[in-house]
């Protein structure tokens, strides 16, 4: 149902609203994800890490909340999308039987990821229909099947080998637009003002997601190996952009790292 204001559903007044940090965003997240793809299965590991504690978070409040009419659509659509679950077989077959213990390192090495997961414990205390601000984009890239491809591809795994459940979900294309509907159909059950919370909340998340992204450290070697990622995980006409900009990155950490060297 679309707003009476704005004659628009909340995800189309939610795209409206974060079009300039959404396009902020595929920048930081596209040039540190070649990055992390140079590095190979073992660091695209603990990169991804650091978003399975928020996941997991989201997906536990929605269900602590499954009877809240803002929520209750999602949480019935969660039962068949959430990702959690898959990120952590992800984990597993790329971090072995300790990712756990892993994860948790990269965690809290991570400062962003701590404030991202006290963010989302201060808005369910205040109000857990403002979690639906979360509940669309952050799981769009995981349910964007081709994006899976990619990655397997760049990371040289097998096409029947583990890794990439995150994004292997049969239907990517229905699985977006159920959830869409169940974000949509959630709005539906929010005031004027819980409605204009959400919009802004759905800003909040793409600039949370750009901390932890940020927050990441691969190391030096991961960002020289990075052009090469960029001819194997992107389509030819968003290559050369990508590989300009983690080039430049890669000149800034090494002009960092040589600062810091002792001088001989």
């Amino acid at each position: 149902m679309a707003s009476p204001a704005t004659g628009m559903s909340l995800t189309e007044e939610s795209r409206k609203a974060t079009r300039r940090v959404h396009k902020i965003s595929d920048a930081v997240v596209l040039s540190k994800l070649l990055v992390v793809l140079a590095g190979g299965p073992g660091l695209y590991g603990r990169a991804i890490a650091c978003f399975w504690p928020v996941y997991a978070s989201l997906e536990a409040k929605v269900a602590a909340h499954a009877t809240h009419p803002a929520l209750a659509p999602v949480a019935a659509a969660y039962d068949r999308l959430a990702r959690a679950p898959a990120i952590a077989s992800d984990l597993a077959a790329l971090l072995g039987a300790d990712w756990r213990a892993a994860a948790a390192a990269e965690a809290a090495a991570n400062p962003a990821v701590g404030a991202y997961l006290a963010h989302l414990e201060a808005l369910e205390a205040e109000d857990p229909a403002l979690l639906l601000g979360y509940c669309y984009g952050l799981h769009f890239v995981s349910l964007f099947g081709p994006l899976g491809k990619r990655i397997r591809g760049a990371l040289g795994l097998a096409a029947d080998a583990p890794g990439v459940a995150m994004y292997a979900l049969p239907d990517s294309g229905g699985a977006l637009r159920a959830l869409r509907a169940a974000v949509d159909a959630g709005g539906e059950a929010l005031s004027a003002g819980q409605r204009a919370r959400v919009i802004e909340e759905t800003v909040s998340m793409y600039r949370l997601n750009n901390r932890v992204v940020s927050g990441f450290a691969p190391g030096l070697k991961a960002y020289l190996l990075a052009p090469f990622a960029a001819a194997a995980a992107l389509p030819p006409w968003a290559a050369a952009g990508a590989v300009a900009t983690v080039g430049a990155i890669a000149a800034i950490v090494w002009m960092r790292a040589a600062a810091a060297s002792p001088s001989g």
